[in-house]
């Protein structure tokens, strides 16, 4: 069994052994609110315990529009307390990737109800939250909606393209100009063709109405 005092798991840091109950091993842990207690070693490892349940708390206590109008079983309320966590949480496992390296959230974004009123008519299932500058905040200006197989790497933010002598990322340029969706701006690419053409041309898929 390998031993887990004084690690880190989220916001418990594990004291000292507590038993083990078929087929558990179990820990006494402090949340870094303070609370104590005894949280099953499988739980800690697999990060499905990360925290006394504080984090959340605090989550909603900054939403009371989420919880008023059922908002927090609402996709985007996951997506937008992955985004708080990953930069306000510095016992976070991404934390160091994010607000460790100083990416912070706009005022506005701080309350759910903005960013669900800012990036609600852009979302569709299947979609997941991104930067355009990989090195800037998440603000409205700067966040667009990708598909999640298209994350791997942060690839669209390094490639550069040219539009009308503007130099820009690519995910910049899907925002402003696509009237594709991102598999076919990609798969043009490949093919070689004009930037522009890859955002612009109607696919012979597109519905007119």
């Amino acid at each position: 069994m390998e031993n887990l005092e004084t690690k880190t798991f989220g916001r418990w840091t594990v004291l000292n052994f507590a038993g083990y109950e078929r087929p558990n091993d179990y820990w006494n842990c402090r949340c870094s609110c303070g609370v104590t207690r005894r949280v099953s070693g499988k739980s800690l490892r697999f990060g499905k315990s990360k925290s006394c349940g504080c984090f959340k708390r605090e989550v909603l206590s900054n939403s009371p529009n989420a919880t008023t109008h059922g908002l927090s079983r609402h996709p985007l309320f996951k997506i937008w307390s992955g985004m708080r966590q990953r930069c306000l949480d510095k016992m976070a496992r991404s934390y160091a990737n994010y607000g460790g390296r100083g990416i912070s959230i706009d005022d506005r974004w701080l309350k759910f109800q903005n960013f669900y009123d800012d990036m609600i008519k852009t979302w569709n299932t299947g979609l997941t939250l991104e930067r355009i500058d990989n090195d800037g905040n998440y603000t409205s200006s700067n966040c667009c909606w990708i598909p999640r197989s298209s994350q791997a790497g942060n690839r669209r933010t390094s490639v550069r393209v040219e539009i009308h002598g503007e130099t820009m990322c690519l995910a910049e340029a899907v925002r402003r100009y696509a009237v594709v969706g991102w598999k076919t701006v990609r798969y043009r690419m490949k093919l070689g063709w004009p930037i522009l053409d890859c955002l612009t041309k109607p696919s012979n898929r597109t519905k007119t109405l």
